[in-house]
């Protein structure tokens, strides 16, 4: 609508005019303006009373003419592009009412911005609600009547009134057409805000076109919505894996969907309400969603009721549930009651449960962080005992130990050793690691003694009492491990015991005593407590020697005595002992080949457990810490076969040097 166009404006008379000063207005614009159609039709409007009635409508009937020039200047400088002061507007409007108003500002909608469409059509919408028909048509009866035209009547009235509201709902839509669907939106919902219903006719015009505009937008959003909730279903089958990030990208995705769908279904839901009905095209939409949204809640109540699934999984299922109900509460909530009051009673159910799943959850994630701290606890400290187990060793290789150095490592050890110790004892079982240490420290105590025989046909007093001292060290701090045999401690502290006690014996004894009688007397004894050495040292790596064994031990050794002066025997013996000799030499070297290569495995596995922690500890990854454990016990087995050949290997050697010192003695 524009005002210009007006058959008033531009034959430049007023509603009072007769025809004559009509006609004289038309032939004398005709000839100004050399627009003869356009005169001819402004003419015909005024003059024809079917046509007169619109153009009637569209002017001021109630404004003089002084007022008409006002609004008149006013609207040509918004046209010109000229300043406008708004008091001059705000001077007009105070001055005029009624259809004039509405007039006013449906010509000036066309020279407003996008920030002042809300205002103005509000401004429009209200003026329409205060025209009545009587005062209009008094308005225009009485200029008719002036004029000499047949007076209008009611009915016709109410017809034009319908075609003007038409027009000024078109000229409304027309600007709106041309503003991004975005801003379209946000406009209409904030109009739709104000939208009372029947009262509010230019607005509910509005409104549903509104709905005609929009639908195939609403049509593919709610497609989108629906195709966010079917993304939701490979989440849920990882439910118990998957990466938090991911769900919170699913949900976000959603809610934006959800929200473009909600501020272009509101309006529709407004008007909807307002009207006291339902809105066809709104209704089919939510039930749409709906179903989704209900079909997803299945889903996830049937992942919640697997009683093989994960504490994990079931709370993210229910966490999940809970999310999705809360946005559907948001967004469709919002726009419908019943929606709303769905959600609200289904939150209520479900957040029980979710507070029962995450105290569980909680409770078992405590319950593994302090397993997966004592399991750490449990690794430091086996590999702080492997550590001060071979500086025990170490110790004790250096033959003689410092003793009070040694101590000092054994109560390390030990400060290590109680919490496994402690453990074991509860559930009522041995601790390999801690037997095996125990087992390879008095290997290294033994080997003492192997080497004392390899030096010297018999061990002294003093080297007893050495050895002695180690057994009451390995006594206190490793003979009550869980399953250990402590018998062979004590067995080998009473066999030292018995050798000094016959040393000091023996020192007793004067020494002219020393004939024949005596002599063997006391090699009786020596060879009693080398034997008795000797089988302290190997008991716990030979557990198969029996007391009929020993018998025959110390009968051959008896014979060999007596049999010395034999040449026939000593050279067999000699031949024996070559044959032997030669045999032992490659298993030997065999074996050492061996322990080099089981060396080199046990240096590659630390090295992968050092990785594997060093991994776990950066990165968190299960398969590093599940990697890790299963290396160190491969590593403790390797550690357990290279321990069993070492010590094979060494009494292969004791074997072969005790052939070669007999086989030299009997060159």
């Amino acid at each position: 609508m524009n005002i210009f166009e007006n058959p008033f404006y531009i034959l430049g008379v007023s509603p009072a005019d007769n025809r004559r000063a009509i006609a004289a207005a038309a032939d004398d614009k005709a000839f100004l303006l050399g627009d003869s159609k356009a005169v001819e039709e402004a003419r015909s409007a005024l003059l024809i009373p079917d046509k007169r009635l619109a153009a009637e409508m569209r002017w001021f009937p109630g404004s003089d003419s002084e007022q008409v020039s006002e609004i008149i200047k006013f609207l040509g400088n918004l046209r010109d592009g000229k300043d406008t002061d708004i008091e001059d507007l705000d001077e007009i409007t105070d001055a005029i009412d009624g259809i004039d108003k509405v007039n006013l500002f449906i010509y000036i909608w066309e020279f407003k911005t996008i920030d002042d469409y809300e205002t103005a059509i509000l401004e429009i919408n209200d003026g329409f609600e205060e025209i009545y028909t009587e005062d209009v048509l008094d308005l225009i009866n009485e200029a008719r009547k002036e004029a000499g035209f047949p007076e209008a009547d009611e009915p016709e009235l109410e017809q034009e009134l319908n075609n003007y509201r038409a027009d000024i709902v078109k000229a409304i839509d027309g600007k709106l057409s041309a503003v991004e669907l975005y801003d379209y939106i946000n406009i209409i919902n904030n109009l739709a805000e104000e939208y009372s219903g029947g009262g509010s006719l230019i607005l509910g015009d509005l409104l549903d076109n509104y709905e005609l505009n929009t639908a195939p937008s609403l049509e593919e959003q709610k497609i989108l919505v629906l195709s966010e909730l079917e993304a939701l279903k490979p989440l849920m089958i990882a439910m118990g894996i998957a990466d938090e990030s991911d769900l919170d990208k699913f949900f976000e995705n959603l809610s934006l969907e959800l929200e473009e769908w909600h501020n272009m279904a509101k309006p529709l839901a407004l008007a909807a309400d307002a009207r006291g009905i339902k809105n066809r095209n709104f209704e089919q939409q939510i039930t749409a969603i709906l179903k989704a949204f209900g079909n997803c809640d299945l889903e996830f109540a049937n992942i919640i009721n697997k009683p093989s699934l994960s504490l994990k999984t079931k709370y993210n299922s229910i966490n999940s549930a809970v999310k999705l109900t809360q946005i559907l509460q948001e967004y469709l909530g919002s726009i419908s009651q019943h929606v709303s009051d769905f959600a609200n009673k289904h939150i209520e159910e479900l957040e029980p449960l979710k507070n029962k799943l995450a105290a569980a959850l909680e409770s078992q994630q405590e319950k593994q962080a302090k397993a997966k701290e004592q399991q750490q606890n449990n690794l430091n400290g086996i590999l702080q005992l492997n550590k001060l187990k071979d500086e025990i060793i170490s110790e004790i290789n250096k033959f003689p130990a410092d003793i009070d150095k040694l101590v000092l490592n054994f109560k390390a050890w030990r400060a290590f050793a109680e919490p496994l110790i402690f453990a074991a004892k509860a559930k009522g079982v041995e601790n390999k690691i801690l037997n095996d240490q125990g087992m390879e420290i008095i290997r290294a105590v033994s080997n003492i003694g192997v080497i004392i025989l390899q030096k010297q046909p018999v061990i002294n007093g003093e080297q007893a009492k050495y050895l002695l001292g180690l057994m009451y060290i390995l006594k206190e701090y490793i003979a009550d491990l869980p399953g250990f045999l402590s018998v062979s401690i004590n067995g080998y502290i009473k066999t030292l015991q018995e050798m000094i006690t016959a040393y000091e014996k023996l020192d007793l004894m004067p020494k002219h005593r020393k004939n024949s009688n005596s002599f063997i007397g006391k090699a009786v004894i020596i060879g009693v407590l080398i034997l008795l050495i000797c089988y302290a040292v190997y008991k716990d790596r030979n557990p198969q020697i029996n007391s009929s064994t020993q018998t025959r031990s110390r009968a051959s050794s008896s014979s060999s005595y007596s049999s010395s002066s034999s040449y026939t025997s000593r050279s067999t013996r000699r031949n024996e002992l070559n044959a032997r000799l030669k045999n032992l030499k490659p298993q030997l070297d065999r074996t050492k080949r061996e322990l080099d290569n089981l060396e080199r495995e046990l240096e590659t596995m630390q090295s992968n457990i050092d990785n594997y922690r060093k991994s776990y500890e950066l990165f968190h990854n299960e398969s590093d810490r599940l990697n890790h454990n299963a290396e160190i016990n491969r590593y403790n087995n390797k550690v357990s076969s290279y321990n069993a050949l070492l010590e094979q290997h060494k009494r292969d050697i004791a074997n072969y040097n005790s052939m070669v010192d007999e086989y030299n003695s009997l060159r």
